[in-house]
């Protein structure tokens, strides 16, 4: 047996160092010293934009190969235990580690300049997502592409600012308080741009909408119903 150079742990023979941690110590140190001059630079500037990108994707290989969550059983047995762990400890409130922040407004210019123009997955992914996609009158809320119809002339910024002043400013569905929001034809009918007809929804909640269009009609026009009522009282 001999002792470990880092921890001074007793350690086979065999070995330099007891754990990955000791060994992560020497190596930054060894890095260190023989990379002074490329501290604190990125690769590009170290070895040029083609051979870091070469590199990077050899490291992605590599780590892909080596990493057993690339196991489909493996995967599995990692989300269900990650599901049961997440469901008896849910990261809710002050146990969430972005309670009580916000990001900075910098920070928020810098990740909307750095995702323009980006898709979230790549063209593969995107091509079986768009074959996997219900299109035309296949899918369930076609309506025989009324979307793709002009709005009325008179549906403009001024009558939209009035029915947002009318709502207070509030979603008519979750009571949001917010500038971004969208006016909602209630009965769905584009060329019906009365008043009755109109409702300011948040962004979240207008997406909602699109489904199950009947229950939301319903929904509106009871809205509506309650309000004149209260007017009138």
């Amino acid at each position: 047996m001999k002792n470990c150079l880092i921890c001074n742990v007793e350690i086979p023979e065999n070995k330099k160092y007891c754990s990955r941690v000791c060994y992560n110590i020497v190596l930054k140190k060894n890095l260190e010293f023989r990379n002074k001059s490329n501290i604190g630079k990125r690769w590009e500037e170290i070895m040029g934009e083609s051979t870091a990108n070469d590199r990077r994707l050899r490291q992605s290989e590599k780590f892909k190969i080596n990493n057993p969550s690339s196991n489909p059983d493996v995967a599995k047995k990692i989300s269900e235990s990650l599901k049961k762990h997440r469901k008896l400890n849910p990261l809710t409130g002050d146990k969430n580690y972005f309670y009580g922040k916000k990001h900075s407004d910098e920070y928020k210019v810098g990740q909307s300049n750095k995702k323009k123009g980006k898709r979230s997955y790549n063209q593969e992914q995107f091509e079986r997502q768009n074959q996997n996609t219900l299109k035309g009158n296949e899918h369930p809320n076609w309506n025989g592409g009324t979307s793709n119809e002009p709005y009325p002339f008179e549906f403009n910024k001024v009558l939209k600012e009035n029915i947002k002043t009318r709502d207070g400013f509030k979603c008519g569905v979750c009571d949001k308080e917010t500038q971004k929001l969208a006016i909602h034809h209630i009965n769905y009918n584009k060329d019906n741009i009365e008043f009755d007809n109109l409702i300011s929804l948040c962004y979240s909640c207008h997406s909602k909408t699109n489904y199950n269009r009947e229950c939301w009609v319903e929904f509106f026009s009871k809205k509506n119903k309650q309000n004149k009522q209260n007017k009138i009282i």
